[in-house]
This record gives C-alpha cells, sequence and structure tokens, in this order.
C-alpha cells in the first residue's frame, strides 16, 4: 500500500508538467529592452516581436506562451504581454511559432522585412497561432507589453 502512493504521486507530476513548454533556446542575440534601438547597418532592420494573446485565454494558465523562431534558429520564449527585439539583416523569413495548450500547436509563417523597423504581432489561438507585421507598435505599447530578460 505505501508503494502505491509514491507511484500515484509520480504519476499525477508526470502527468501535470508534461504540458509544460520549455523556452526555446537564444540564438540569435536580442537587442535589448530599450525601444529606441536603431539598427546601424542600412542593410539591417530592427524587428520587435510582441505576443498579444487574449489573456483571459491564454495568460491565467500560461498556454500562450509561445516559442519563436525565424529561419530555424531561436529567438525567445514570448509569454502574453511580452516582447523581444533583435537587429537582423533585411530579407525573407520563415518564422515559427511554437505553443502548448491541450497539445502542441506549431505553425509557420512567411515574412518579408524591408524597412529600417519592422513589427510582428504573434498569438495563440485554437489550434493554431497567428503571425501578421503590423505597421506600428499598439498605442500606450511601453506600459502594456514587458521586455524578455
Amino acid at each position: 500500500m505505501k508503494g502505491i502512493r509514491p507511484s500515484a504521486l509520480l504519476l499525477v507530476v508526470s502527468l501535470l508538467l508534461g504540458g509544460c513548454l520549455s523556452p526555446v533556446k537564444n540564438e540569435i542575440p536580442l537587442a535589448g529592452s530599450d525601444l529606441s534601438v536603431r539598427a546601424t547597418h542600412t542593410n539591417d532592420t530592427k524587428l520587435v516581436i510582441f505576443n498579444d494573446s487574449n489573456f483571459l485565454l491564454y495568460g491565467l494558465d500560461g498556454t500562450g506562451r509561445i516559442n519563436v523562431k525565424l529561419n530555424g534558429r531561436g529567438v525567445a520564449q514570448l509569454k502574453v504581454g511580452y516582447y523581444a527585439q533583435v537587429l537582423v539583416p533585411k530579407g525573407s523569413y520563415q518564422v515559427d511559432l511554437l505553443h502548448v495548450d491541450r497539445e502542441y500547436y506549431a505553425s509557420e509563417h512567411q515574412i518579408e522585412l524591408t524597412g529600417p523597423e519592422s513589427y510582428l504581432e504573434v498569438r495563440a489561438i485554437s489550434f493554431s497561432n497567428e503571425a501578421r507585421l503590423v505597421p506600428a507598435l499598439p498605442p500606450n505599447f511601453s506600459k502594456k507589453f514587458k521586455p524578455v530578460k
């Protein structure tokens, strides 16, 4: 009887941890938290990636955390209401997004970075993810979003 309790506890803990999303390995250096950072070379662009998932649906239980990769290289794991910025060469990129809800939901998106600054809004949605380039950061961005550390 004593052997059943530890086994049952181990089973419950493993089931609870099974839905956790491990952070993506950071393979592209982040440009820090200062939004006034600019690309120094004309061929580079500053890309701000922010997670604007619905907090009530995805923020309370942590299922809105999204792992972000550019061309297969890890950028960051973004919680709902967080952002990361990177300096990258202008051009075409494949954005890979992954979040865990009841299971793993991965998606691929193609973007074209042409200007000195680009803003990528990502969201966890039912059964997938969304990514879209937006022309500007949302109003009160600095108050609504925190930088990834």
